[in-house]
């Protein structure tokens, strides 16, 4: 294999993990640089190869360059749920998958907003009981007792908020990356 057909399939390897051309340039151009240096050197040409392998090379850098781009394309998260959305019902093949993630996240949203009004009517309910168990006699032992029942039924509602909380991130995580494979594969059909 020459130099031209290896820069050929480096970049044929490297449009399969990126869809922004100027990412492949500047990464195609680096490696011939280097390739071409040891070349300089007297290096044999298919030993320099063999150390450059493109599958490699391109599994390697996308994880970095991907990580580049999400530090690069930070914005609130409504914003990135609201593109989702809108790129998964401008398409017509995935107008079911726009309207299953809308219907995730409504119930998700719902979730959290029963659970904070399930824990104020809590809140309200263990300071009347409170007040009641008091003002009756009941001794401060059972007091006590009913607080650290109703502490650990708060505790059981936290941890449901949170998996709540993690359920929606995992399910943003998965659409997100859904939008990105497809944007990806229909960037390398144009090329």
């Amino acid at each position: 294999m020459n130099l031209i057909e290896y820069e050929k399939l480096l970049t044929k390897t490297l449009k399969k993990s990126f869809y922004q051309e100027e990412e492949i340039t500047e990464i195609v151009s680096y490696y011939i640089e280097l390739i071409n240096e040891r070349l300089e050197k007297g290096d044999n040409l298919k030993d320099i190869l063999l150390d450059y392998n493109p599958s490699s090379i391109s599994r390697e850098l996308a994880a970095q360059t991907y990580n580049k781009r999400k530090v690069k394309n930070t914005g609130s998260g409504l914003k990135a749920i609201w593109k989702v959305i809108v790129f998964l019902l401008t398409k017509p093949f995935l107008i079911p998958v726009g309207i299953v993630y809308i219907v995730l996240f409504v119930v998700s949203i719902v979730l959290i907003v029963s659970s904070v009004t399930t824990i104020a009517v809590g809140i309200v309910y263990v300071i009347y009981n409170t007040i009641i168990m008091i003002a009756s006699g009941i001794a401060a032992s059972e007091v006590i007792g009913f607080g650290a029942l109703i502490l650990a039924s708060f505790s059981v509602a936290t941890l449901a908020i949170l998996l709540i909380q993690v359920i929606i991130k995992g399910i943003d995580q998965l659409f997100l990356k859904l939008a990105e494979v497809i944007v990806r594969k229909k960037g390398n059909k144009r090329i």
